[in-house]
């Protein structure tokens, strides 16, 4: 079943009753004490640079098109000065994406990020840029230009060609970029997308994903939203088996770097299990850090709350237009229209994979909430394997806390079961996440 949803400057009913609902919050700020900065915590930007793609993924969510939308580079460094003004934070990534952002001029990609570090030194805030990209367009020319810029990349691969190119393209052209980049020394980590095609083949991708010399791994599940459909995802059993023999990997090689979004999880089920509050990652709270810990910006300048956000009707998830500066209680206003879906309902409150879920994802909820009832049935099921395993999970968090005396992949190795050596990074291999390039640490999907 595939959901379209209106998006670009369509306003549906629904999102012209989130408007007249964030309107009324003037009146409210008018009455109210002083509110704190809604961007006090921001720590990531998603930059989307250009709708533009070269390709056409059947499951893309961000409805990527092949028309072009210009940069504004004037708006776009004048959003940067107000949200590094903004926050507190003395560190921030700061994620070019798309669309294809390859696809926008170099000499254009050069004064954006010239001139966000040139914003952030102002500020007295330590930048961290990134790159999400198809990798199609890397020539030996971009990969001196990723090489020489520190960016951290972030490739979207879903296996060999054979299996990637049934819903994306052009996997043998992505394995000769990655290529160049190691030559070129731009270390990068992949983000794999599961679906009903490769979630049963997860220890042969992990191989493969190694050979190429990946720095760090990340498994999304595909939903239906965007241009999915439900024959695409896989079944959350699938998914719930795929997720508990990467936990494996892990558990036993002691390399985080298989699927740190995972281990996310289990630093967070452990930690509610103990009735202590753990909440890592921008994605963990609840409701989400959307529009405070993460926004995106549009090519034209206007700000979402996060990079999901974009499909959906102007009402949702949208916060500001180029150059406007909404006072926060508008600004809040606006979010909590957006996370309305996150709130527990029913049998949520007492369920105990909501110390995982947090709700759900609010920009995918809006988009399909056919979704919902299978996506429960994942984290339900994941959270049965947590339960199941919840000594070894126990032992994992307590390695996880002690400080890894080797850093491989992008949260780094721990020490390993008795008998077990951990995975270690070649010499020639630097960390992910060290002070020279390494693979991200974001989730840019």
């Amino acid at each position: 079943m595939r959901i379209d949803v209106p998006h670009g400057n369509t306003i549906s009913p629904l999102s012209r009753d989130c408007e007249d609902r964030a309107t009324g919050s003037r009146e409210i700020a008018a009455a109210g004490e002083p509110v704190r900065s809604p961007l006090a915590g921001l720590s990531m930007v998603i930059d989307v640079v250009t709708r533009s793609c070269n390709l056409n993924c059947s499951y893309c969510h961000e409805r990527a098109s092949a028309a072009p939308v210009a940069l504004d580079l004037s708006a776009r460094l004048s959003a940067a000065e107000w949200l590094l003004s903004e926050t507190r934070r003395r560190k921030l990534q700061w994620v070019l994406h798309g669309g294809e952002p390859l696809l926008v001029d170099r000499a254009l990609l050069t004064a954006l990020t010239d001139g966000v570090r040139s914003a952030a030194d102002a500020s007295g805030v330590e930048l961290r840029f990134g790159l999400q990209t198809n990798a199609t367009l890397i020539d030996d020319a971009w990969a001196r230009w990723l090489a020489e810029r520190n960016l951290r990349v972030g490739v979207s691969l879903d296996g060999p060609p054979e299996s990637n190119d049934f819903y994306r393209a052009r996997g043998t052209a992505v394995e000769r970029a990655l290529a160049r980049l190691s030559d070129a020394g731009v270390h990068f980590g992949i983000l794999c997308v599961l679906t009903r095609r490769n979630v049963s083949r997860v220890a042969e991708l992990v191989a493969y994903f190694r050979s190429l010399k990946a720095a760090s791994l990340r498994f999304n599940p595909c939903w239906p939203v965007g241009r999915a459909d439900a024959e695409m995802a896989p079944l959350p059993e699938d998914l719930v088996r795929a997720k508990s023999q990467l936990l494996s990997m892990v558990i036993d090689s002691g390399n985080l770097a298989f699927d740190p979004e995972l281990v996310h999880l289990v630093r967070r089920f452990v930690a509610a299990r103990a009735g202590v509050k753990n909440h890592p990652g921008i994605c963990s709270t609840r409701p989400c850090g959307a529009g405070r810990s993460v926004i995106a910006l549009t090519p034209e300048g206007a700000v979402h709350s996060c990079g999901r956000a974009l499909a959906l009707p102007r009402g949702l998830g949208f916060l500001a237009a180029r150059d406007e500066r909404p006072e926060p209680n508008l600004w809040l206003s606006r979010l909590r229209s957006f996370q309305r879906p996150q709130r527990p309902t029913g049998e949520c409150p007492s369920c105990k994979a909501l110390s995982i879920c947090n709700g759900g994802c609010a920009s995918f909820l809006w988009q399909a909430p056919v979704a919902r009832r299978a996506s429960c049935r994942y984290w339900r099921g994941l959270a049965s394997v947590f339960d199941e395993r919840l000594a070894e999970l126990e032992a994992l968090s307590s390695r996880l806390a002690r400080k890894p005396s080797h850093n491989c992949g992008i949260l780094g190795t721990i020490p390993p079961k008795p008998g077990l050596a951990p995975v270690q990074c070649s010499s020639e291999t630097p960390a992910a996440g060290s002070s020279r390039k390494g693979g991200p640490d974001y989730d840019v999907s």
